[in-house]
């Protein structure tokens, strides 16, 4: 018997699971908390890198609306200049002068709208504004080389020539300026509308996977709970209501359990008797080998 004993404590010891309850409840709540803390360092980053994202956006519509205001003061002195050059006075040397200034604004002005609008890119909401403020100084250009020309030719009423052009009512580049000024100021809000937007989509979808991560946990800490705390305690309980009123119905069968033990016994028995009958035939082999030797 106490080789039967033996056996069957190394049977039970072999048949131990390899990781404990406490151990796999640990490894879930690690495991939990690891993906918890991600998302909590996703989000934070991906704020972060949205706040980030603002402030380039007012940076650069701020660097732009600078653009369309440094445009404006250079249109303006070419508007001042063009008007110079026809009321000055047909001085040869300073209407040389004023010439090549005027024309040295034009292709600032052409420069500073390219690069703007290459800035800009073709799908910006203010692009549009953009391109009929060059029209309209490529009109205004046009009309005032021409009064240019007349003028070298010697006009007999300049004041007129201009004032006609400068109160033309279709030719206002001040006020496309204007409008284009506008047109960056709305570009700018629909951007931020825009991030805040994906900001706050990204804040939903994490608030939904850390409500559903959380629902997993607490589900899994009711199964550990009830399936090995409670569950033992309740079937405790009832074990010793059963034993106090001497109750072995379904719950505790000892005619069974014994019966069960019998058959265990005698299936050890047997593991023993087989274990101690291939270890005589290894003896044997053992010896005649030897004696082959």
């Amino acid at each position: 018997m106490t080789n039967i004993h033996a056996d069957l404590q190394s049977t039970s010891t072999l048949r131990k699971p390899t990781i404990s309850i406490r151990t796999s409840a640990l490894i879930f709540i690690l495991a939990t908390a690891i993906v918890f803390c991600a998302l909590l360092g996703i989000s934070t980053y991906t704020y972060r890198y949205a706040l980030d994202q603002r402030t380039k956006v007012s940076d650069w519509h701020v660097t732009q609306l600078r653009a369309a205001e440094d445009l404006r003061y250079m249109y303006l002195k070419y508007e001042h200049t063009w008007k110079d050059i026809l009321l000055r006075g047909h001085n040869p040397q300073s209407y040389h002068n004023q010439l090549s200034s005027f024309y040295e604004l034009e292709r600032r002005i052409q420069t500073a709208i390219e690069d703007m609008a290459r800035k800009l890119g073709p799908d910006s909401p203010s692009i549009t504004a953009l391109y009929t403020l060059e029209q309209e100084f490529y009109q205004a250009g046009r009309l005032y080389r021409r009064a240019l020309r007349t003028y070298n030719e010697d006009i007999s009423d300049p004041q007129f020539a201009a004032d006609a052009i400068i109160n033309d009512a279709s030719i206002n580049p001040i006020h496309r300026n204007t409008e284009f000024i506008e047109a960056l100021e709305t570009s700018r809000h629909y951007s931020y509308e825009q991030i805040t937007r994906e900001m706050q989509r990204f804040e939903r979808t994490i608030a939904l996977a850390v409500l559903f991560l959380i629902c997993i946990f607490l589900a899994a800490v009711y199964y550990f709970s009830n399936r090995f705390i409670i569950s033992p305690i309740n079937r405790g309980i009832s074990l010793a209501e059963h034993i106090s009123n001497g109750k072995f119905e379904n719950d505790f069968d000892i005619e069974n359990t014994t019966t069960e033990i019998k058959k265990l016994l005698q299936s050890l028995q047997q593991m023993q008797a087989s274990v101690n009958h291939a270890s005589q035939e290894l003896i044997t082999a053992k010896e005649q080998a030897e004696q082959s030797n």
